[in-house]
């Protein structure tokens, strides 16, 4: 059964080499951790710069848990230099 923790998915593109790519997802989960944001993992997808991260938040805060992250994420890459590029994004209950 589903129970009352809102999940929000988020895939992302890093637009950098792997070695790059990987410090940058390790990064966006330690700082949103510092800050609270109910972050769960990161991980790569099938290609080596494709990463996607998980949020779970329970409601009502959970879309603004969501928002910081992916604005933590933009910041995160602007401070690197490097360019993300959003995949779709899914919510469900976990």
């Amino acid at each position: 059964t589903k129970g009352d923790k809102l999940v929000n998915f988020q895939s992302y593109w890093v637009l950098a080499p792997h070695h790059e790519a990987s410090a940058l997802a390790e990064e966006h989960l330690e700082r949103c951790l510092a800050l609270g944001i109910p972050m769960r993992t990161v991980y790569p997808l099938p290609s080596p710069t494709e990463w996607m991260f998980e949020v779970w938040a329970e409601s009502p805060g959970a879309g603004a848990c969501f928002d910081l992250a992916c604005a933590l994420l933009r910041e995160i890459a602007a401070e690197r230099g490097v360019e993300v590029a959003l995949g779709n994004s899914a919510t469900d209950y976990a």
